[in-house]
């Protein structure tokens, strides 16, 4: 199903760019006349095909490549929220702040509902920073009045009246003048999930969601694989860009989790996982990628059914301690 890009980006953002044009499901635009800077502006997918979670902002140079990337997820600027209110969905929950475009025979667009104001303020500002306006087409700032002879600097009267008297200034404008700054609509989104206490492989508690993580992961591999144009190392590749919203860990620790899932689904197969550094673990995916997808699946649920009996000790190890020595004694 398209996603209606330009419908998307004429229709719900209303960006008041001096130039840009729509390339595919992405805009390219030139903000500024005089800048060899470029923005692109795309949907940023997540770990699922055909599954989209906000906008990726790319700022572009012509030589040196991009710049600067930043993500606009929907559910920090309110784009769905009356959607997902009337449809009763919440944070955590399945299709929340999220688009797809896996029907084909919808009437509507994926993007049906969505709110720009909180996208479009977002961008602005972001733009404003990387794209400011020449300083020839600013308003010139209002000359501050200058004291004269006869001017009563120490006149007794209230310090603040005098100086909003002789020195009144006018406002900065942050944003063109042929376009005010639509209203700011604070939407808060849910908290980033905290880190480990100290060292996180002596965390009991931290360990437990490693574990839980890795489990929803696999879950995921194993819907995610029903798309055939989507490789086994790609779906597993991608879980460190979500590992906060989908997996409930910090996207540092994302990467701990790709790799006791590729080792699990390796071990499923009957292969050495070994090393997650070394290339037993890469050769083993590679050659499970070679077979079909359902029975790739098969491997991946295997692989969830024994990793979800082997919960994680609670408590590290104690060597084991020594039994106490005989007090001496007469031999005879």
């Amino acid at each position: 199903m398209p996603l209606h890009a330009q419908q998307f980006f004429d229709d719900v953002l209303e960006l008041p760019f001096y130039q840009y044009a729509i390339v595919g499901d992405a805009l390219y635009a030139a903000p500024q006349p005089n800048s060899e800077l470029r923005l692109c502006i795309g949907f940023a997918p997540t770990i699922r095909h055909g599954e989209y979670d906000g906008l990726r902002l790319r700022v572009v140079h012509p030589e040196q490549g991009v710049l600067d990337t930043a993500i606009l997820r929907f559910a920090d600027h309110g784009t769905f929220e009356r959607r997902d209110t009337a449809r009763g969905l919440v944070a955590g929950r399945d299709g929340y702040a999220v688009i797809r475009d896996w029907h084909a025979n919808s009437n509507q667009p994926p993007w049906h509902g969505a709110d720009g104001t909180g996208l479009r303020t977002a961008i602005e500002q972001y733009a404003h920073v990387w794209f400011p306006e020449p300083a020839a087409s600013r308003p010139p700032a209002r000359p501050v009045a200058q004291p004269t002879l006869t001017t009563r600097v120490f006149a007794p009267q209230p310090l603040t009246t005098h100086l909003a008297t002789e020195f009144r200034m006018s406002p900065p404008r942050w944003f063109p003048s042929h376009r005010q700054p639509p209203p700011v609509t604070a939407v808060s989104g849910p908290p980033p999930p905290s880190g480990p206490n100290g060292f996180w492989i002596t965390d009991p508690a931290f360990r437990d969601r490693l574990h839980s993580a890795t489990l929803t992961l696999l879950d995921i591999v194993e819907d995610c694989l029903n798309d055939d144009d989507v490789p086994l190392t790609e779906v597993l590749g991608g879980a460190r860009d979500h590992a906060e919203h989908m997996l409930g860990v910090p996207s540092t620790y994302g990467v701990l989790v790709e790799a006791e899932a590729a080792a699990q689904i390796v071990q499923a197969a009957g292969l050495d996982a070994g090393s997650p550094f070394g290339l037993a673990i890469a050769q083993g995916l590679s050659g499970i990628e070679q077979l079909p997808v359902q029975q790739q699946q098969q491997l991946v649920r295997a692989a969830a059914r024994r990793y979800a009996i082997t919960a994680p000790s609670r408590s590290p190890a104690t060597p084991a301690t020594a039994p106490p020595r005989p007090a001496p004694g007469r031999s005879r």
